[in-house]
């Protein structure tokens, strides 16, 4: 569901702009606000989940999120879409990296690398379906239900976190104790930095005064975050991590690798290749093979992702070079 709705709005988002009354540029507020609020609480969520315990905190996440959906499908009005939107990335976010806690805590150790591989399926997986979910859902439907659909999933969700998951001893003090100036500066930061990515292009980028006030928030925000890791106890983030060679230069080339591969692959698939917004989902939907690969269902699993991702690298390297699918 935290995946699947990044974007499952994205194909009904002229029908749901017509009926609530926004415009276009008003209405890709609806697609925002959940990424940035989902950007926002994912870092925190170690934090959150020490403070309430990790079944307590799911709980109340998921019974929130219920909610949030619920609102965003009545909504009539652009302001409650968007507060319902923003109510649901800060629920959904939280979703996330705790699902990786529970394959850390709650799977043997030789049941972990296919627990993690079906997670990175399903983060994958999700915002590659959500517009074909979405389209279908208000094509026969309404858009309402592309919001709807979440209520029956958290309820199932609720009842296996209750029964799966010890329950678990709220730390109260996790707050007094906490990094709130690296917790402001992570909010203002993170939140400051996506919606310049978001709108800079409709805003002209540094033409726009609003860009440059966010661009100066973002700034602040990690600035707070740099000036946390010499006061607080416990750093929201601990960057101190970076100090070890061997985690700064996995962290860096994953950086490098994942960003030239975000920004060329839209780009030569639209533009380029101009090609369909279902071709290019299906495109990304080839992804999903190298997720299944991790599993390690049929073949030890690091045979297997070894020569998958070197595969994957040389023929994605000729696509680019020649700039065609085939031949």
């Amino acid at each position: 569901m935290a995946t699947l709705d990044i974007s499952i709005v994205n194909a009904s988002l002229p029908t749901i702009q017509g009926e609530i009354g926004a415009s276009s540029s008003e209405g890709t507020w609806i697609a925002t606000a959940y990424l940035v609020a989902e950007i926002i609480i994912i870092p925190l969520t170690g934090w959150l989940e020490r403070v309430f315990g990790l079944r307590r905190f799911l709980m109340i996440a998921t019974v929130l999120f219920t909610a949030f959906s619920v609102m965003c499908g009545l909504s009539t009005s652009l302001t409650m879409m968007i507060l319902g939107r923003v109510g649901q990335g800060f629920t959904a976010g939280a979703m996330i990296p705790t699902a990786l806690t529970i394959i850390a805590t709650r799977l043997p150790p030789q049941q972990q690398p296919i627990g993690t591989a079906l997670f990175g399926l399903t983060v994958i997986m999700g915002p590659v379906l959500g517009p074909l979910v979405g389209g279908w859902l208000t094509e026969n439907f309404s858009w309402h239900y592309a919001f709807f659909v979440n209520v029956p999933i958290s309820i199932i969700l609720m009842v296996l976190l209750y029964v799966g998951l010890p329950k678990g001893k709220m730390q109260l003090g996790e707050l007094v104790n906490a990094d709130w100036l690296g917790v402001i500066g992570m909010v203002l930061g993170l939140g400051g930095i996506t919606i310049v990515l978001e709108e800079g292009h409709r805003e002209q980028w540094f033409e726009s005064a609003l860009i440059w006030q966010l661009s100066a928030v973002t700034l602040l925000g990690f600035i707070m975050i740099a000036v946390g890791q010499f006061y607080a106890k416990r750093p929201v983030i601990k960057l101190s991590l970076l100090r070890n060679r061997a985690f700064a230069a996995v962290f860096a080339l994953a950086f490098v690798l994942n960003l030239i591969r975000l920004l060329t692959a839209p780009t030569v698939t639209d533009r380029i290749l101009t090609l369909d917004t279902m071709t290019v989902n299906a495109i990304a939907l080839v992804v999903l093979y190298g997720i299944w690969a991790g599993t390690g269902l049929y073949l030890e699993a690091a045979v297997l992702l070894a020569l998958t991702g070197f595969v994957g690298t040389v023929a994605y390297a000729k696509f680019l070079l020649r700039g065609s699918i085939i031949e």
